[in-house]
């Protein structure tokens, strides 16, 4: 028997450099080769575009109104909605004042010269004179107010605020004794008119005009240079309109310094005591404190303030239009105690206010006449705009935020 075992021969290899293993290609790696040839086939060359330089220009600055300063811009901008009660002026300091709107309301008519007005004086009196106005026996073609005897013109008649709380002598120092019992200074005052007549009769054109510096807008009694149409129809700020029942409105407000403050505490002298009256009472005609020497209305006994804002209107003889005020009024002094709410100061917000106020009328200028006018608080609004040159931002409290959402 052979127990020889067989001895197995080597496997032959044509070639020993072929000995080295070759890498086994695997299915994943296969799936990832062609993906990633696929991607970066189709990849837009603007993938490898570099990225773009980020803008260093800083973003506008908001503008931003306190409460104040918005009831402020309110009370300009549209004196008789819901948002401009309450207003005050935003001045610094800021001192706690009561703050009250009054109205007053009446009928105009048109003179037998075709022509009738309502000249406008400021007053924070209840028995001070707030308007002129024409009645149906008035028979001039200009305005002239009083006569040289400061008595009222023929067919002139004058209303007075009587919703207002406080009176002359309590507004007024007596001369050398006693400064005043209150002080108070104006915030806005609205007014507008509407025809009335038969529609038969309705035609003519209204003249709604402000002193833009509220000088007066006639000159004193029995002077030769009272207020005429076609001087009135030439000044730039005058808005012309139909008079319709559709309302032309006018907005009043402070231009200068003095007309931000309230009446002076110093007890006057006897010589100065008819123009601290005027100052204190008709806080508009802060600008011109010797008025008092041109407007002495002797019938009622007191002097009266300059007619700063003017609303002139034709028509048929007899016609008539409505006649609303409105007055936001601010008072402090030893009457207010008890009655007094928060003030705020805020400078540089009642800037813009004003600011934006200018160009307001500029363009209520230039919609006038218009079938579809947009409307004061929408001016209002793009003036703040143009002023703060941004989208208007407002910081107000939680409490007013129901404010600024019936304001924009």
């Amino acid at each position: 028997m052979n127990n020889t075992k067989k001895i197995r021969s080597a496997p032959r290899v044509k070639n020993p450099a072929l000995l080295k293993s070759k890498p086994k290609s695997s299915s994943k790696r296969g799936k990832k080769k062609q993906g990633s040839q696929a991607l970066r086939s189709s990849v837009s060359l603007d993938f490898y575009k570099p990225a773009p330089r980020q803008s260093t220009v800083k973003p506008k600055a908001s503008l931003k109104l306190t409460p104040c300063a918005l009831r402020f811009a309110a009370a300009i901008a549209d004196p008789f909605g819901i948002a401009a009660q309450g207003a005050c002026i935003p001045s610094c300091p800021a001192v706690n004042s009561q703050k009250v709107h009054a109205f007053s309301r009446f009928d105009a008519t048109v003179g037998t010269a075709g022509v009738g007005f309502i000249a406008i004086t400021p007053c924070i009196a209840s028995d001070g004179v707030i308007a002129f106005y024409t009645a149906p026996t008035f028979t001039g073609s200009s305005v002239a107010l009083l006569t040289a005897n400061n008595t009222l013109s023929v067919g002139v008649a004058t209303v007075n605020p009587a919703n207002l709380p406080y009176n002359v002598s309590q507004s007024s120092a007596n001369a050398g004794t006693v400064p005043a019992q209150v002080f108070g200074r104006v915030v806005s005052v609205g007014v507008r008119i509407w025809y009335t007549g038969t529609t038969l009769n309705e035609s003519g054109l209204t003249y709604c005009y402000v002193s833009p510096t509220h000088e007066p807008v006639c000159e004193g009694p029995g002077s030769n240079l009272p207020m005429l149409l076609s001087t009135l129809s030439a000044f730039e700020q005058t808005e012309i309109s139909p008079l319709t029942r559709n309302q032309c409105s006018i907005s009043l407000f402070p231009v200068v310094r003095a007309e931000m403050e309230y009446g002076s505490v110093a007890t006057p002298t006897a010589a100065a005591a008819g123009s601290e009256t005027t100052l204190a009472v008709y806080p508009y005609s802060a600008g011109y404190p010797g008025l008092n020497n041109n407007y002495t209305y002797s019938a009622a006994s007191l002097n009266v303030g300059a007619p700063v804002g003017l609303i002139m209107f034709t028509g048929v003889v007899g016609n008539t239009v409505h006649v609303e005020i409105i007055q936001h009024i601010e008072y402090t002094g030893i009457l207010t105690a008890g009655r007094t709410t928060r003030d705020s100061a805020d400078e540089e917000g009642a800037g813009h206010v004003m600011a934006a106020a200018s160009i307001m009328q500029m363009e209520a200028t230039n919609n006038a006449g218009q079938v579809v006018k947009p409307t004061m608080w929408s001016m209002m609004h793009s003036a703040l705009v143009q002023v703060g040159n941004s989208a208007l931002k407002i910081a107000v409290p939680a409490a007013e935020k129901a404010l600024a959402a019936l304001l924009l």
